[in-house]
């Protein structure tokens, strides 16, 4: 099998000489067909957009989880990059929670979910006091090996293309996720 450049699909060698807008084999106008659709889909969300004001609760954290699973699922991401999304925003989001709004039930959460055709973006504002993202113990250290927690930004920044963290507009955090859709749709095409 030869891998032919342009296509998502592996092909005979007789076939990689051949014009691929030529080509009568029906993998190349399926996989034509599989990538306009893709590229339709992004299209029409582009420059979508979601918001949802949440509750500082657990229930809150699996809703904003399953809310940005769905919407990278529409956004035409791969299951599994459309989980690691959900992974790096559950973990953002139980920060802002837990440690930001520390459970009250007075502040809330801030979900934003935008769309436009070249990235995915997430941004976490919380009502809380803030805080430094210089003075956040190294996971990766001796002693923070060995803690039961503490591994939630380090874990979302290896699971998004870009993390932000700046102080939100009312006080508290706003974390923003950047996922480019590029990168998934060829992660997609590199799986065997």
């Amino acid at each position: 099998m030869v891998r032919v450049p342009g296509y998502s699909v592996a092909a005979c060698g007789v076939c990689f000489f051949l014009a691929p807008d030529r080509c009568r084999r029906p993998f190349y106008r399926l996989a034509n067909e599989r990538d306009r659709q893709h590229k339709d889909a992004i299209e029409r969300l582009t420059m979508e957009m979601v918001s949802h004001t949440l509750d500082s609760t657990r229930h809150s954290i699996d809703a904003a989880e399953v809310a940005v699973i769905d919407f990278a699922r529409r956004a035409g991401l791969t299951r599994d990059a459309s989980a690691r999304i959900g992974l790096a925003v559950r973990e953002i989001f139980t920060n802002a929670v837990a440690h930001g709004n520390r459970y009250s039930v007075s502040r809330k959460v801030l979900l934003e979910v935008r769309c436009a055709a070249s990235q995915m973006t997430i941004v976490v504002s919380d009502e809380g006091n803030g805080f430094d993202p210089d003075r956040v113990p190294d996971p990766l250290s001796p002693e923070g090996l060995w803690r039961p927690s503490g591994r939630g930004l380090l874990l979302a920044r290896k699971l998004v293309d870009e993390l932000h963290i700046q102080p939100a507009d009312r006080g508290g955090t706003r974390i923003t996720l950047v996922k480019y859709l590029r990168s998934s749709a060829m992660e997609h095409s590199n799986v065997a």
